[in-house]
């Protein structure tokens, strides 16, 4: 009954949208109403825009995005920000509204942050905004462009490309677009851009953010408008299994990690950098006394690394009474709350009991949720192919520290979901040195799906996320491929028919070639890369961004079509639809699930927008969205 409910609403969800969005829409979102907007506002020198991408639904908000925009206004820079993943904006069509507000507005700079998942669609619209407003500088950054800024630098649309923290870059690259400091606006750290006549890439890296400095100024805190936050609460969706109330606040930044699937240092560095805990805290009463919010989640890839750190925020929360709840969807590390030296000195040192107390604190200060990145059943792929590493630990240490959240959570009559992440289709890994690591065997494969079942049975995790294997740029999986093996990777979606085939073909043959039998030394270079996009950018626009359409297999649904030494394709989709079904099969993970779904909503709203985002599914060989 209550999947035929769910599936109801997905197949009505569209047209009931259509149907309030003609009616009702608020601030900026309306483009009917923009003319209205600029007379109240002024002129929006500059726009920051969120490109729908497939799989999120209404995520609210984007907090790089928010911070730029309040470090923009902290310097009189009038801006705002448009999220086309909100489910619906008037017009409808996101390019249509886009294109009223640049020329409404008299938008001067248009900022975009987007991922490889998103990168074909996301280029298309920019291309068609250009050509509408040819005097709008665009400027791309985010997770995609600041690790392989090269692949987007070569379409003549695209003006400047930022790269990793942006708090300092970009606002510097805005003052100098607006003073009309061309010149000076190419020197900034941080801000790559193409001298199309030498065919070479200018930009240097920029410095990471101070971010006591920023937390000074309030400036890690962003703000809505009132018709923003109407507009949001009306059309707003689901976000993975932090459901309607997605209101994310990072804590730290960087990962000392080096997982072989990851870029994340690529944004943040490696290096742990930490937010004042008063400050933290600061902004959690903030957007609770502001905008009545009570449900945050920690984004941090590292937010238990450090004990001292959760230890004191918790304290911090429980001795002002402030009544909020949090969780940890990026993940945590499943060793760091399971005991060991440094655990027990820092437990010593602050008066708490034992690992228990210290999951209690955590819960009595807020803490409702968390996802583990288990990866895999098998410990060889979590040390070798994985590189996790930390602590090594069996599967029965991991299922001991799960249950231990869970029976501690019990104890204290709080719903703590905890969210199993795994992984399978892991290639042949080519280390630096010559050696391979051996690609995910079929017992391994066993092993993971057998482990799931396990988790779920003892009641360890509540529910899993299956993904398969990405080689992200700038990760590990995508560095030891040869030259050879990017491009095939990168030109698959050029069909043989298409007028620039051969040019496609001719471009990857010449960089190839120039290797000739030492492709093994192209591993974990950049250079090749680069050399590879120095033949595409002679390409047209439309024929870089048919190149760029590869990126869209790198998406958790869609990543088996990615052809790597490893399992068949076909192999791997079939494995991950057969271990989610089982592992949701029993009657009582369907309670389960709907018992989630019911505690992370606030509403009947919020009810229909997560079954919305749980009941949708995709066909990966078109990544077009169906209803479950």
């Amino acid at each position: 009954m209550v999947k035929l409910a769910a599936r109801t609403w997905v197949r009505s969800h569209g047209w009931l949208t259509e149907a309030l969005r003609k009616r009702i829409c608020h601030g900026i979102y309306d483009g009917a109403r923009l003319g209205e907007f600029r007379r109240q506002h002024g002129r929006v020198p500059v726009l920051l825009a969120i490109p729908p991408m497939s799989d999120v639904n209404g995520a609210l908000p984007h907090p790089g995005v928010r911070i730029l925009q309040t470090v923009l206004r902290d310097q009189q820079i009038p801006c705002e920000v448009i999220n086309y993943n909100l489910p619906t904006a008037n017009p409808r069509d996101p390019n249509d509204h886009l294109i009223r507000a640049i020329r409404e507005l008299e938008v001067r700079i248009l900022g975009v942050s987007t991922y490889s998942q998103a990168i074909r669609h996301t280029m298309e619209s920019l291309q068609r905004i250009k050509r509408a407003c040819p005097e709008v500088t665009i400027v791309l950054g985010g997770p995609h462009p600041t690790e392989s800024y090269r692949s987007l630098l070569g379409v003549r649309f695209i003006d400047y490309v930022c790269r990793g923290e942006s708090e300092e870059s970009f606002p510097r690259l805005v003052q100098a677009l607006l003073d009309g400091r061309t010149a000076e606006a190419r020197s900034i750290p941080g801000v790559y851009s193409l001298d199309r006549e030498a065919t070479t890439v200018r930009g240097v890296p920029a410095p990471f953010i101070d971010l006591p400095k920023f937390d000074e100024r309030n400036l890690l805190r962003y703000g809505f408008r009132p018709e923003e936050l109407k507009q949001h609460r009306l059309f707003r969706g689901s976000h993975g299994t932090a459901g309607a109330n997605y209101w994310p606040v990072a804590l730290v930044r960087g990962c000392p990690y080096d997982c072989t699937f990851c870029a994340a240092y690529q944004m943040s560095g490696k290096k742990l950098r930490y937010r004042a805990v008063g400050k933290v805290v600061d902004d959690l009463q903030y957007y609770h006394d502001a905008y009545g919010c009570r449900h945050f989640s920690f984004i941090d890839d590292a937010f238990t690394q450090h004990y001292d750190y959760v230890i004191d925020l918790c304290q911090e929360i429980v001795d002002r009474g402030l009544k909020v709840y949090w969780t940890t969807d990026n993940g945590i590390r499943y060793e760091t709350l399971g005991g060991g030296t440094l655990l027990a000195q820092v437990l010593a040192r602050k008066g708490i009991a034992s690992c228990d107390e210290l999951i209690r604190l955590m819960i009595r200060a807020g803490w409702r949720g968390t996802a583990i990145g288990i990866e895999s059943g098998s410990a060889r792929v979590r040390k070798d192919l994985v590189r996790k590493g930390g602590s090594q630990l069996t599967n029965e240490s991991i299922l001991d520290n799960l249950r231990a959240l869970k029976r501690v959570a019990a104890e204290e009559r709080v719903y703590l979901y905890v969210n199993g992440f795994l992984m399978a289709g892991f290639p042949e890994l080519p280390l630096p040195q010559g050696k391979r690591v051996d690609a995910e065997t079929e017992i391994e494969l066993e092993q993971t799906r057998r482990f799931a079942m396990e988790l779920r049975d003892r009641r360890a995790i509540d529910m899993m996320n299956l993904s398969i294997v990405i080689p992200l740029p700038a990760t590990d999986l995508w560095d030891c491929l040869t030259i050879a093996e990017k491009a095939r990777v990168l030109t698959k979606c050029v069909p043989a028919h298409h007028p620039d085939r051969a040019a496609v073909t001719g471009a990857v043959d010449r960089v190839v070639g120039k290797y000739g039998n030492d492709l093994e030394a192209t591993r974990y270079q950049e250079q090749p890369e680069a050399e590879f996009w120095r033949e595409i950018w002679a390409l047209s626009d439309e024929t870089q961004i048919l190149v760029m359409q590869s990126y869209d297999d790198f998406n958790a649904d869609s990543a088996h079509n990615i052809e790597l030494k490893r399992h068949d394709r076909d192999k791997l989709w079939r494995y991950r639809e057969e271990v989610v079904e089982e592992f949701y099969r029993p009657l009582g993970m369907k309670l389960k699930m709907l018992r989630h779904v019911l505690h992370r909503s606030h509403g009947l709203q919020d009810v229909l927008a997560y079954l919305t985002l749980l009941c949708r599914k995709y066909e990966p060989r078109t990544k077009r969205r169906l209803p479950a």
